[in-house]
């Protein structure tokens, strides 16, 4: 007797132990999961879970060709997330990823659900590189994927581009580089690199709750 499950999917384009459709569907559940958590002291515990949960239905995609899971998210609808996902498939680069997300037309800011989806990227895809100018070079100068970037890699950047560069840093950008002050690195004037950033941020949708409006953090 066959199973009904599967008469059900017969015919559909196989994920692990799933289909490109319900694969989709987990991921989103899990990341619309993530953001809806009460606030509560196990609230990071929690998280971890789902992030966790996220990571192996993504490794599911790594028999997947990269172009169909693009076809198929073309025709759904691009998200961050489906974007991201395709760091997970068979032949995919980031270049995959940063047209998926930036035809999906979401925005990236410095808050924790919003930088999510980059934090989920495929650590393979990723450059081996603390270097700011490589950076800024690998994303071909666009902001959102610097930031993406800086997310993703989670470590200590190298701000090697001249001052003069770096204090003209578009809102996006400088939003995160202030969000990641404490990382950087460089022979940089970091007070002054950060009051011009402040400045360059404040009143901008990158101004996450006026804090860079708040001219003492400058000094921090």
């Amino acid at each position: 007797m066959t199973d009904a499950s599967t008469e059900v999917t017969h015919g559909a384009v196989g994920v692990g132990d799933t289909t490109m459709p319900d694969l989709w569907v987990k991921l989103h559940r899990l990341a619309r999961g993530w953001s809806d958590l009460w606030p509560s002291d196990d609230i990071e515990y929690e998280r971890g879970n789902i992030d966790q949960s996220s990571e192996e239905l993504l490794r599911q995609l790594s028999e997947l060709d990269a172009g169909l899971w693009c076809t198929f998210s073309e025709a759904a609808g691009w998200t961050p997330y489906s974007a991201i996902a395709v760091s997970w498939c068979r032949g995919a680069t980031l270049r995959h990823v940063w047209k998926g997300w930036l035809a999906s037309g979401a925005d990236l800011r410095p808050e924790a659900a919003s930088e999510r989806p980059a934090r989920l990227l495929n650590p393979e895809t990723l450059p081996n590189t603390r270097s700011f100018s490589r950076i800024t070079e690998i994303a071909e100068k666009q902001s959102l994927v610097i930031c993406a970037l800086l997310v993703a890699l989670e470590q200590e950047i190298d701000l090697d581009l001249p001052f003069e560069q770096l204090v003209k840093a578009p809102p996006q950008v400088a939003a995160f580089l202030l969000s990641r002050s404490a990382r950087l690195r460089g022979d940089h004037d970091m007070t002054r690199l950060r009051k011009a950033w402040y400045s360059t941020v404040a009143g901008t949708a990158y101004d996450i709750a006026g804090q860079a409006s708040d001219k003492s953090l400058a000094l921090h």
